[in-house]
């Protein structure tokens, strides 16, 4: 059993993952100016959970590039952050007309805890998909300790080791596309 910081007993214990994790020869290639700004939004949400997107296109190869980070209409709380489907509906709305789409969920956590709990599973769920918590007692670690970064893969959001983080995110100064979409 995987246990997490939590005073709800549904959220502290997860059942370990039937197949384990299997690191893909992907990356997500991510311009440098990212992280600031990331980290710039999770800022104004010290004691809340909040989440954004990153979104982008896939380009040669086994290369996704992030190319936006989109910040959904949501309701924040210590314990949980609600996306509606109306709100995911707008960010589904913006990511087909630029022609991208959702390469990670980014959420921040209040403490230090890093891995998911069901509430985190209630955002988005989908093979391939990245998912970063940035806990705010680590702001301060250098990516990834700062972080806990989580993939789906055969119905589990399993949680990467920093090697296979440093493997499957690669940071490129690559700037000059970046956008930020606050949709609040």
């Amino acid at each position: 059993m995987r246990y997490m910081l939590s005073d709800d007993p549904k959220l502290i214990a997860r059942p370990e993952p039937r197949i384990p994790y299997h690191l893909p020869a992907s990356q997500l290639v991510v311009p440098s100016v990212v992280m600031k700004d990331t980290f710039s939004f999770f800022g104004t949400h010290k004691d809340v959970q909040a989440c954004a997107f990153w979104c982008g296109d896939h380009g040669q190869e086994d290369i996704s590039i992030v190319r936006a980070m989109i910040v959904p209409q949501q309701s924040n709380s210590w314990r949980r952050v609600k996306v509606t489907s109306k709100a995911l509906e707008a960010v589904s709305d913006l990511l087909e007309d630029n022609g991208w789409k959702i390469l990670a969920q980014v959420t921040t956590s209040p403490g230090r805890r890093a891995e998911h709990t069901v509430i985190d599973d209630t955002i988005l769920v989908r093979d391939g998909r990245l998912s970063i918590i940035f806990p705010t007692a680590r702001r301060r670690a250098a990516f990834p300790a700062c972080a806990g970064v989580h993939e789906f893969q055969n119905d589990y959001w399993h949680l990467l080791s920093q090697e296979d983080v440093t493997r499957r995110i690669v940071f490129s100064a690559i700037d000059e596309h970046w956008r930020i979409w606050d949709l609040r």
